[in-house]
């Protein structure tokens, strides 16, 4: 979700989807035509069965709201994020469907969908730019993060698993009440059970001080990377870089939109992204230019197009700055395959 090359929001789909209109518009026009009834109120036909999510998201005040408040707000901001995506992906398609009964249409409905997805994306584009002002405030309060009391021993470690047979490194998610006392533990989907067995093991054999914020003791949520292997039971140094969650085909649909269909040269842009709370990249600066403006626009536009699962800092989600990554610029006509570094 993002902006069209026309200045208006565009849809991040696969290339191939937004070129097949055409195509699919000109072999089945006559056939369409002649089986199903004009349309008549074309930009009304893009509403059916396209829901725009209209509830409306408290933000809590940053100074005054607790961290259960602001992670709950965290959730369903994302949550409406994820709504609204859905709700433009539903006017592309409901589009295409149109154009198959009646061709003639393109132009009507072409300006109606990109007025509704500027309106979509431009809302969840306010509400997510207050949700990280107000989470910025809140972080400023003064929050300490839970502090572990007690790691797992030597003795703990042969306890759990004798035989040392797992080498690897789990993100466990531990709750935590505001007495540092472990409510839940929660593990990546798809572990199996042995291994699950000896990580809960270990895991309980640790205990907390809870996390605080204006030094009253709060509840908290937070992942503990847990190494398993000749030295488990230790937690990794938090050195992992966060993880992408836009997929190639909207990284395709990105390159199209940004990349200048006039482009004769292309290069490398060197960039530091800032990702924000919520996984979105709201910040690219220039670190190493390709030497061509277009080139250096090309690879800022299509930067800004990802989003991450956001990293955790002591159990909440944290801005992220200076992420280095490289970006590769093809002309239209060479090869897409060249992507981020």
């Amino acid at each position: 979700m993002g902006k069209c090359s026309d200045g208006h929001a565009y849809l991040a789909v696969p290339a191939a989807v937004i070129l097949a209109i055409g195509p699919m518009t000109t072999a089945f026009a006559e056939n369409a035509s002649q089986e199903s009834p004009p349309v008549r109120e074309p930009a009304a036909a893009l509403d059916d069965g396209c829901r725009l999510p209209d509830h409306e998201i408290a933000i809590p005040d940053g100074s005054r709201a607790t961290m259960t408040e602001m992670l709950t707000a965290q959730a369903a901001v994302r949550h409406f994020d994820a709504l609204i995506t859905a709700y433009t992906h539903c006017l592309i398609a409901a589009q295409t469907r149109l154009l198959v009964r009646d061709p003639e249409l393109a132009t009507t409905l072409g300006a109606a969908r990109i007025e509704r997805n500027n309106a979509a994306v431009e809302r969840a584009e306010r509400l997510v730019a207050a949700f990280n002002a107000e989470f910025r405030i809140f972080r400023s309060r003064g929050y300490r993060s839970p502090v572990i009391r007690r790691a797992a021993t030597e003795s703990d470690r042969a306890f759990c698993d004798p035989l040392r047979r797992y080498e690897s490194t789990i993100n466990v998610e531990i709750s935590l009440s505001d007495t540092g006392e472990m409510t839940a533990i929660a593990l990546p989907p798809g572990i199996a059970r042995d291994v699950e067995i000896v990580v809960r093991c270990l895991v309980r054999k640790f205990a907390f001080d809870p996390a605080s914020l204006d030094t009253i003791p709060q509840p908290a949520i937070f992942t503990m990377p847990l190494r398993l292997g000749k030295s488990h039971g230790h937690l990794t140094t938090g050195d992992e870089r966060p993880v992408l969650k836009t997929s190639d085909s909207q990284i395709a649909a990105a390159r199209y939109r940004c990349i200048p269909s006039d482009l004769e040269r292309g290069g490398e842009v060197g960039v530091h992204l800032t990702i924000g709370p919520l996984g979105k990249v709201v910040g690219v600066k220039t670190v190493i230019s390709s030497g061509v403006d277009a080139v250096d626009l090309a690879a800022t536009c299509i930067a800004k197009s990802l989003s991450y699962e956001p990293i955790q800092v002591g159990g909440l989600p944290a801005e992220m700055s200076m992420l280095p990554m490289i970006v590769k610029i093809t002309p239209r006509g060479g090869s897409r395959s060249a992507d981020d570094g």
